[in-house]
């Protein structure tokens, strides 16, 4: 069940994400956003550069053969068990760096939250603020559903079709788990088809520049201030990379797997009483864009140009045209969302088949 009280706690979990990031970009000696670093996380790639710098002594002197080939031994044993540490690192960091991630992605796309806004956002000008406060809920969620339509809904609403589509179009064929995870965790024994495991992946990092958000910027910047340490053990950026782009795709598919199927339950006002509303997550999604459509275009009166119209009037007008079109383009968008799949392409981030 999706409900107001559940909503709340992502909202507060993402709040949490959120602060995490700005305390650590403001230390960060760069203007990008670093992804978080626990305080063991930092101590410990402090020691395993410091070992790394002694594992490079020079043996020149040593004048025993067997010495030598002694201590290349024990050198080649130490370079291996860093490498091991530097992954349980990468391992560790990957995993919380993908819960993040998940957790936004889990606000911002919460049909509950989608609905709601929409009923707020798209009502009549004059029953907006009407509309925010007969829905019970606290005043942060309240704060956000009344806030103006911004590009993070337009994702949100994106990866909640896109994860409808998924669901719907792959996940429902499957007779069983072992099935499951076959097609939606990669690298998992059996999975021949990646392109299918990756397809949300692709979607939530390669959204658009307009859609471009907080959660991008993080991914990009993984890993990115250990770029040195990574080198001196032999792997690259993309290597710690691919262990966090594996974590984040199974974690996408697990959430599309159940989201869509979640009633959606809330309480407002009507009549001067509470009144409890139920809805489906494919009936809330018919509504969105049943009534995008119908709004309508409007249009002056026969002989009336629109320099001839009053202040008022104009702005009033202005204000028309403006709904009008911002809601044609957001139901013209979930027709192609729920329909292609647009190519992906990224000079920064991997772009998964």
């Amino acid at each position: 069940m999706s409900t107001i009280g559940a909503l709340g706690r992502y909202q507060s979990a993402m709040d949490n994400v959120m602060s995490e990031m700005e305390m650590e970009t403001s230390k960060s000696r760069s203007s990008s956003l670093s992804s978080p670093k626990t305080i063991s996380d930092l101590e410990e790639l402090g020691k395993l550069s410091g070992k790394k710098r002694l594992s490079f002594t020079d043996t020149a002197s040593v004048s025993s053969a067997s010495t030598s080939n002694s201590n290349s031994a024990k050198k080649k044993d130490r370079d291996v068990k860093l490498q091991e540490r530097v992954l349980r690192v990468i391992e560790r960091r990957s995993n919380q760096m993908s819960m993040n991630i998940m957790l936004i992605t889990k606000y911002i796309t919460s049909p509950l939250r989608i609905y709601l806004k929409f009923l707020v956002q798209f009502a009549a000008p004059e029953s907006k603020l009407t509309m925010a406060q007969s829905i019970k809920a606290p005043k942060r969620i309240l704060d956000d559903i009344s806030s103006p339509w911004s590009a993070n809904d337009t994702l949100g609403l994106k990866m909640l079709i896109k994860m409808r589509r998924m669901k719907t179009q792959t996940f429902s064929s499957l007779k069983s788990n072992k099935d499951f995870m076959i097609l939606a965790k990669p690298g998992a024994e059996g999975n021949r088809d990646n392109r299918k495991a990756y397809a949300l992946f692709n979607e939530l990092m390669h959204p658009g520049k307009e859609l471009e958000n907080e959660a991008h910027l993080w991914f990009d910047s993984f890993m990115a201030d250990d770029h040195d340490l990574l080198e001196s053990v032999g792997f690259e950026a993309n290597d710690a990379r691919e262990n966090l782009v594996k974590e984040l795709a199974f974690g996408l598919n697990m959430f599309a797997y159940s989201v869509t199927e979640k009633p959606l339950k809330f309480k407002h006002i009507q009549g001067g009483a509470v009144a409890e509303e139920t809805i489906t997550c494919e009936k809330a999604l018919h509504s969105i864009y049943s009534s995008l459509m119908s709004v309508n275009e409007p249009k002056l009166a026969t002989g009336v140009t629109y320099a001839m119209l009053d202040a008022a009037t104009k702005h009033a007008y202005d204000a028309a045209m403006q709904q009008y079109v911002s809601a044609r383009t957001l139901a013209n968008s979930m027709d192609t969302w729920a329909a292609v799949d647009e190519p992906k392409v990224s000079k920064s981030r991997p772009v998964m088949f």
